[in-house]
């Protein structure tokens, strides 16, 4: 009974952060959207196409970064640390592929996916400046999953939300609302506000690897 406590208290505890971080994440979104609404209803419409987009953009990194989760949990448990870190880098790789390719392909040809959501002219060229910017987003997260994977397979699920809080509350919403201001007409500039912001994160976690990293040094000694 003791040791079913224990383990349910210990579910809670990781579990209860990411619970969290999801639902402030998902208040965010609702704050840009009343930012973007403000702007009228293409710039609403242009929105509502490119989360649509990036939602499916998203999905290899996410799946590679439950992988990296699962494995960094089995390797951290059976102590072998340096096979840990290589999880993380070969995730990050195979993350990349497909964040890079839609980055890219965003690029050049970003109406041939926001025409898919609408026929409006100007709800797909209004789109296309939005995804230009946000498409970056999909490369950078590749290192932020993996690493919020990585760090939640050592049962650290506080840090993530942390990082994840500050980059999107300090970072994202107020640069969102700062674009939207310095050029209503258009959400090109809004689009670089989700890059910009997870940078925050990736930077944040950087730090936290090598602070990380330190400790596993001495473990391996």
């Amino acid at each position: 009974m003791r040791l079913d406590r224990r383990i349910s208290g210990k579910i809670l505890s990781l579990g209860a952060p990411i619970a969290l971080q999801d639902a402030l994440v998902n208040v965010s979104f609702l704050m840009i959207t009343v930012i973007v609404n403000q702007m009228g209803v293409i710039a609403s419409a242009s929105l509502g196409v490119v989360e649509k987009i990036i939602v499916f953009a998203m999905l290899p990194p996410t799946a590679i970064s439950s992988a990296v989760a699962a494995m960094t949990a089995q390797n951290y448990g059976a102590g072998l640390y340096s096979r840990m870190k290589s999880c993380l880098w070969s995730g990050i790789g195979m993350a990349l592929v497909f964040g890079l390719s839609f980055c890219v392909y965003s690029q050049f040809f970003p109406e041939s996916l926001t025409g898919i959501f609408s026929k409006d002219p100007a709800v797909i060229y209004m789109a296309a400046d939005y995804l230009r910017g946000y498409s970056i987003d999909c490369i950078i997260v590749c290192f932020v999953f993996c690493f919020n994977a990585y760090f939640r397979g050592q049962g650290n699920s506080v840090f993530p939300m942390i990082h994840s809080m500050i980059a999107t509350f300090l970072f994202r919403i107020p640069l969102s609302w700062l674009f939207s201001r310095l050029d209503s007409s258009s959400l090109l500039l809004m689009g670089y506000a989700p890059p910009l912001s997870t940078m925050v994160s990736l930077l944040i976690c950087f730090w936290y690897l090598r602070r990380s990293n330190r400790k596993f040094r001495n473990a391996e000694q």
